[in-house]
Formats: structure tokens, sequence, C-alpha cells
């Protein structure tokens, strides 16, 4: 009753139409069928076809818009059809919900169990990937060590700073190979990348410090030069200040 007095005060912009009157019809003609014109009873056609298109509408939307001395006859036919139906229509309905609310639980199991199925498989595919890369990298592992030395020789101090920040990920034998050939190969350049860094404003060190702490927290690990420019550098400059920006 509650809801009936909610639906009744929702028109949907059509003259004369509630929006439950609609809603009613949809179910109704969907999951339950209502009478067609033939199987009314009353002596005019035009009355059996308003009442067959109005069985599932509220009742203040079954009213004809023009009285007809034939609407009682054919009307009253309706009214007993359906309060005939009402217990059929409610055993069907907890029927239906029944039947749906399992068809659901049993489609949301499936969908469960065919992602669990993908994690597992693509899992499998990863780790299979990962050995594969690992063994392909061993083929070549000394060759790639000694072109690294090469090229890390020739690397500015913001190059050496820029290569081992972006190896605070650490995860396989290839990455923890190249930040030791870096390490080695940067430590000359201890000072200038200290001299860069004191150049840094306040804003840098902060955008600095926020990036390395993102990745360390996502698995990664701290680099030599982490410490290098925190501890000995930005630190030092703004104390409280970067640290008020860190938090």
């Amino acid at each position: 009753m509650l809801l009936d007095k909610f639906f009744v005060n929702l028109r949907t912009g059509a003259p004369g139409r509630f929006f439950a009157s609609k809603v009613l019809n949809i179910y109704g003609r969907l999951f339950i069928g209502g009478p067609s014109l033939n199987e009314i009873q009353g002596p005019d056609k035009s009355v059996r076809q308003h009442l067959a298109d109005t069985y599932f509408d509220m009742p203040v939307d079954r009213t004809p818009a023009k009285r007809n001395e034939n609407h009682e006859i054919s009307a009253l036919w309706t009214e007993s059809l359906r309060q005939e139906e009402h217990p059929q229509v409610g055993r069907a309905v907890a029927i239906a919900t029944t039947l749906l609310c399992t068809v659901l639980f049993s489609l949301g199991g499936a969908a469960k169990e065919a992602g669990e199925k993908w994690d597992s498989w693509n899992g499998q595919r990863k780790a299979a990937n990962a050995a594969q890369d690992a063994r392909a990298y061993v083929a070549k592992r000394e060759d790639l060590k000694k072109e690294w030395v090469g090229d890390i020789a020739s690397y500015s101090a913001q190059k050496c700073l820029d290569e081992v920040s972006a190896l605070r990920n650490r995860t396989t034998d290839e990455a923890r190979d190249r930040y030791a050939v870096l390490e080695a190969g940067c430590s000359n350049k201890r000072n200038e990348i200290t001299t860069i860094a004191q150049t840094w404003s306040l804003d840098q060190c902060a955008t600095f410090g926020k990036e390395g702490t993102q990745q360390i927290k996502a698995g990664g690990s701290q680099t030599w030069l982490d410490g290098l420019i925190f501890q000995e550098v930005c630190f030092v400059k703004y104390g409280d200040d970067l640290s008020a920006r860190l938090n």
C-alpha cells in the first residue's frame, strides 16, 4: 500500500498515466500474461480492448476517459478474473523469485570459479615467462655486464642518478646485476651527484622523496643514492620543512 501511494504521485509525463501502472503493466505482460480482447466478456469491443490494455494498471488508470454504459459489464468480468488469479500470481512470484535468486547465485559462483581459474592460469603463465626470461638472461649475462661497464664509464653524474633511481625495483637477476654495475661504475661521481642535489629546491627534494617512498612501498628497495641525497643533502638543507612535505 505504501509503495502504491508513492507511485501514484509519480507521473511519467504522459497525461493520465501513472508510473506504477507502466511498471506493473510491463511486469504483468512479461511474467503473468493478461486476458485478450476476445476472452473478456461484454458487448462493446472498444471497452474490451481498453480493459485488455489496462488489465495490470492501477485502478485509477483502468477507468476510461469517457463514460460508457457497457464498461461495468466487462470490468466486472476482468475484476473477477483478477481476484481469482491473485493467489496463483502470489505463488508464481514467490517461485520465480526463488528461481531467479538461485540462477543469480549460480552465475555468481560460476563467474567466481572462472575468475579463480583465470588467475591461476595467468599466474602460471607469468611464472613460466619469468623462468624463460631468467634462462635467456643467464646465457648472455657476462656479455651484458661487460657492455654495461663500458656504457656506464661515460655516464654523467645526472645520468648515474637517473639510472640508479630507476632501479629501486630489483626483482630480477638482470636488474640486480645492473644495479651492482651502476654502483661500482658511478661511485667516483658521488661528489658530483651531491652537488646536483644541493641545487634542488624544497619541491624537488620532496618529489624525489615521495617517488622513492611509493616505489619502496610497492615492493622496491632503497638505493645507495637515496641515502646519500636524503641524509647528506636534502634533510641537512631543509630539515623539518622537508619532513612536513613528506607526511
